[in-house]
């Protein structure tokens, strides 16, 4: 049953109610409740909640609880507010810029009402009314309607009915409208409001009516305490499994990325735009590289470059994206199977940002499959030529220097290949729908001539690209992480901000039951990538285990997107909010390093010991 403020406080008169004559029938003040709430629908598709709602263009203009009930508070114009503020003794809030107008506090509704509500629950309703309403506030206690008329007809007709227990009760009037299954029908005469008024505030005074006749169970304590988490992976509290130092860089990174990368990252996205002045800024952030030791990288643990890359991708995938080929591919092939010579040439610069890498492996017909690849270099002399090309390759427009792998007759080779070697090219992908901001490319590979210097003299066989593609992975495991936070929160912030039927939408049960699943699959995967962290740590990280990270953690946080746009209604399509650019960016991070079909058949080979790629 709805519930309306309809107790009127008469002006004047005695106890016996002589002079509160008030010529107005419960029915008319009823549907009159009905218009100002079909108003609020149409104004502003808010449908009428179980105590009312907001009025859509006037504030304050609703239901505020009070020490005993709820009370309604209608202000409509300025010296009404004034008048407000003083009753409730807040004399400054009219000076509040937030507050100087009414139009001010409908933009500021929510701030207004939480300071009104401390004020408010001081005192029972009848207190405040017989307060506030000298002073012209319009104001008046809230009774369910139905009990409204069980209490505050004042018809003197029969049957009556008795209110109250033992020497308490009073008797009064039964109602003169009848409720039917087909509507409302008025039943005599119009009432004529204020007799028994005095009868009927005494019985509504404490001790009669107790708010609170038992004590809150401790489930009410916890409900009523709860504030909402401003981390969803503080559910777990995973940040108590980090070191100092790794959440000392986990905080820098985030710093950087609120402050130079989140303000933008939208029209990047939109304009398909890659920031390369970002570039150097990453280069004196650190990050690049920064799991590697020596030549001017940090050398920090995995877990630290880990958290990075987590922070990165919150803002979008695609400068994770940009950091682990720099770091993870192009930048690890050379640190890892370079000769001294081509280590000192290029990692200082990469590490720096003076330098971008890339890393050629997939090709236009070969993806998942890099063992049949068809670019293929050929020795002559103490030369090599090379022929072929490669797709899908990050950085690679912008890259100084390409990391390529392709056929010889001795099985397969690295080659470093400069930017501005005759016979290379490369072309920039167009029309992307993911990884927006990130540069896509292929490169091309015609008769390029190569000297024994650009072979990377410790990379033989296929399993030397596919431990640069390990590393990689590893960032990924995390970023994707970083990814589902950043949605979640998206979705808490909106969901404690958007109200739908009278009440936040984070209130509703199927909104909450998406949030919590979503928050145990985040801080599962969190924990995971924590859990491989420390096992590559201590140098017992696997290839399958590496595929367990990035095939659970991708899905989940691809998922996790997906979902979040669903709370976010219409709005979830808008570049305003992450979560549908996070689903787009991740739909490419599921594929690239791997795809999901990939990492599930070597999870298979490892539990069966029979590889299923053939």
């Amino acid at each position: 049953m709805p519930r309306w403020g309809c107790w009127p406080r008469c002006e004047g008169g005695n106890s016996t109610g002589e002079g509160q004559l008030v010529e107005v029938n419960l029915l008319s003040t009823l549907l009159s409740s009905l218009v100002n709430q079909g108003a609020g629908y149409t104004a502003a598709g808010v449908i009428p909640g179980i105590l009312g709602n907001r009025h859509p263009s006037i504030a304050p203009y609703e239901t505020f609880p009070t020490a005993d009930r709820p009370m309604v508070v209608a202000v409509g114009n300025d010296r009404q507010f004034t008048a407000l503020c003083a009753g409730l003794e807040l004399p400054e809030l009219p000076g509040d810029p937030r507050f100087a107008s009414n139009a001010d506090r409908v933009g500021h509704i929510d701030e207004l009402a939480s300071v009104l509500t401390s004020r408010l629950i001081t005192r029972s309703a009848a207190q405040w009314s017989a307060i506030l309403a000298p002073l012209g506030v319009p104001c008046g206690p809230v009774n369910d309607l139905a009990g409204a008329f069980d209490l505050a007809e004042t018809l003197g007709l029969e049957p009556t009915i008795q209110a109250g227990d033992g020497a308490d009760a009073i008797t009064l009037p039964a109602n003169p409208i009848g409720l039917s299954g087909t509507g409302i029908q008025s039943a005599s005469r119009p009432p004529r409001l204020g007799e028994h008024t005095a009868e009927l505030a005494a019985w509504l005074e404490p001790p009669h009516r107790d708010p609170s006749p038992h004590p809150p169970s401790v489930l009410e304590q916890i409900m009523t305490t709860a504030t909402p988490m401003r981390d969803p992976l503080d559910l777990l509290d995973t940040s108590s499994l980090l070191e100092p130092e790794e959440r000392d860089i986990q905080a820098v990174v985030g710093q950087f990325v609120a402050d130079n990368l989140r303000p933008h990252v939208g029209d990047w996205f939109e304009n398909a735009h890659f920031p390369r002045e970002m570039v150097a800024e990453l280069g004196k952030l650190g990050v690049l590289g920064m799991h590697l030791q020596g030549y001017g990288c940090a050398g920090v643990n995995a877990v630290s470059y880990g958290l990075a890359c987590l922070e990165l991708e919150a803002a979008d995938s695609g400068f994770r994206s940009f950091v682990s080929v720099q770091g993870s591919l192009s930048m690890y092939s050379i640190w890892r199977y370079g000769s001294e010579e081509q280590k000192l040439e290029w990692l200082p610069r990469l590490a720096a940002g003076e330098a971008i890498g890339c890393f050629g492996l997939t090709e236009p017909d070969f993806g998942s499959n890099p063992s049949d690849m068809r670019c293929r270099a050929v020795q002559d002399g103490s030369d090599w030529i090379l022929n072929g090309s490669k797709m899908w390759i990050t950085n690679g427009g912008i890259a100084d220097v390409a990391t390529v792998w392709a056929m010889t007759d001795d099985g397969v080779r690295g080659f470093l290949l400069p930017r501005g070697t005759p016979g290379f090219t490369t072309n920039d992908i167009k029309h992307k729908m993911s990884l927006r901001a990130s540069i896509t490319s292929e490169l091309a590979f015609d008769d390029v001539r190569l000297p024994a210097s650009a072979v990377l003299p410790e990379a033989k066989g296929l399993g030397a690209p596919l431990s640069c593609l390990s590393e990689a992975r590893f960032g990924i495991l995390f970023g994707a992480v970083g990814a589902a936070r950043d949605c979640l929160q998206s979705a808490l912030n909106y969901g404690d901000s958007r109200v739908q039927f009278g009440r936040k939408i984070n209130g509703f049960q199927l909104t909450q039951k998406k949030l919590a699943d979503m928050a145990v699959a985040l801080n599962s995967a969190m924990l995971l990538a924590i859990h491989l962290g420390r096992l590559k740590e201590a140098g017992r990280i696997r290839p399958e285990r590496i595929s367990v990270g990035k095939l659970n953690n991708v899905s989940q946080a691809l998922a996790i997107a997906r979902e979040c746009r669903t709370i976010l209604g219409a709005n979830g399509i808008s570049l305003e909010y992450s979560p549908l650019r996070h689903a787009n960016n991740l739909e490419s991070v599921l594929t690239y390093e791997g795809t999901s079909e990939i990492h599930t058949l070597v999870i298979g080979q490892a539990l069966t010991g029979l590889p299923a790629y053939r």
